[in-house]
């Protein structure tokens, strides 16, 4: 059961990517955010309350930072990026997240790394240029390159500043406490500017954004976090982690199949060197 929930948990990130393209086709960046993290908010406040967990204002206080990051700076990025570039190269290119932490923590927390990693950072950077570029390497230095794909290379980096905050000053807190804060902040964050997304007047929720915003709030950040974590405490980080590989490979199938996107062979060769470049990141990380 344990490696069925893992399954899913990647499927429902993989999916988060084209649910969030479709919202943004809809609805504003802001406003998707905001009702995305609202939802989330009160079913983490239900978790929070059903396991017995006690605020603790200074935790609170402590996790604005991850609101900040994770929550109100990825998903600005996530969504800005996701309407103007295609839900599958976007699953691919935020699968660089690990390589980014392994390269955060090494500047920041003077982590040791090695040679194999260093290759796998070469190798993943290389596919992300190939992906984006479709091949031709030369438009980035002409100014070819799509601007949805540099906003989801800024989510990327935004989530990764995320995950080192997390590695260094939460290592006292519980992953759904952290979480829970973290969602709670960006969404007091996201409430304004969700206020000015819609002065003239709210913005009609039709039947696609409202099933993509419940696919992102309930499936792709309540459910998939809790299954991942049940994975982690029954199987171990390094078996679990496996399964984040899935998640592009799912983003590009699901692209396939309900947005009818394809990739050509140049971006489709830049995504699995990608793939294989962050693997060898996680592979040969110190222990």
């Amino acid at each position: 059961m344990i490696y069925f929930k893992l399954l899913m948990a990647a499927l429902f990130w993989g999916s988060s990517f084209t649910a969030g393209k479709v919202a943004v086709f809809y609805l504003p960046v802001y406003t998707v955010a905001f009702y995305r993290f609202f939802i989330s908010a009160i079913l983490l406040i239900i978790i929070f309350k059903y396991y017995r967990y006690q605020f603790k204002f200074s935790n609170f206080a402590v996790c604005i930072f991850g609101g900040l990051t994770g929550i109100f700076a990825y998903n600005y990025f996530f969504l800005k990026g996701l309407s103007s570039t295609m839900a599958s190269k976007a699953s691919i290119i935020v699968a660089i997240n690990p390589v980014l932490s392994v390269i955060g923590a090494t500047f920041l927390f003077k982590e040791r790394i090695n040679v194999k990693q260093v290759i796998g950072i070469i190798m993943a950077f290389a596919g992300i240029v190939i992906l984006i570029t479709k091949g031709k390497v030369s438009n980035i230095f002409t100014g070819g390159l799509n601007t949805g794909d540099i906003f989801i290379i800024f989510a990327a980096v935004s989530w990764s500043c995320y995950t080192l905050f997390g590695k260094k000053i939460l290592s006292n807190i519980s992953a759904i406490e952290s979480t829970t804060y973290s969602v709670i902040w960006g969404t007091i964050i996201l409430f304004p500017l969700f206020l000015k997304d819609n002065l003239g007047g709210f913005y009609q929720i039709n039947l696609q954004s409202a099933l993509s915003i419940f696919v992102l709030s309930v499936f792709a950040t309540v459910i998939g976090f809790i299954w991942f974590y049940d994975g982690i405490k029954n199987l171990g980080a390094s078996k679990t982690v496996v399964f984040i590989y899935l998640v592009p490979v799912f983003g590009v199938l699901v692209g396939f199949l309900l947005l009818n996107e394809k990739l050509s062979m140049a971006a489709f060769m830049g995504g699995i060197i990608t793939i294989l470049g962050v693997f060898m990141v996680n592979k040969f990380s110190s222990k």
